[in-house]
């Protein structure tokens, strides 16, 4: 995976562990990092790697749903105690 580092993309994408981050409208840098990915089939491999784990621990089906349960379960909370939980 090679991303731009901009807005959130750091988030997700770890600079040699889960990808490459290049800084934005980079010609030479998009090149340099095509040329690693494709010399170096372990690199390749270990980023791949990384990279499902990181999204299995994080962003699996189980994760997300756990998430909106907790917010529904902390709205219906706060609902009981009759607040507006809209009101910003």
């Amino acid at each position: 995976m090679i991303a731009t580092n901009v807005g959130g993309v750091a988030d997700l994408i770890k600079d040699k562990e889960t990808g490459l981050l290049i800084n934005p409208a980079s010609a030479e840098e998009i090149y340099k990092a095509l040329v690693v990915l494709l010399e170096d089939e372990q690199l390749r491999k270990r980023l791949g790697q990384n990279a499902k784990i990181f999204v299995r621990n994080n962003y699996s089906i189980d994760r997300m749903v756990d998430g909106y349960r907790r917010v529904y379960e902390e709205v219906i909370g706060l609902a009981r105690y009759h607040v507006d939980v809209f009101a910003c």
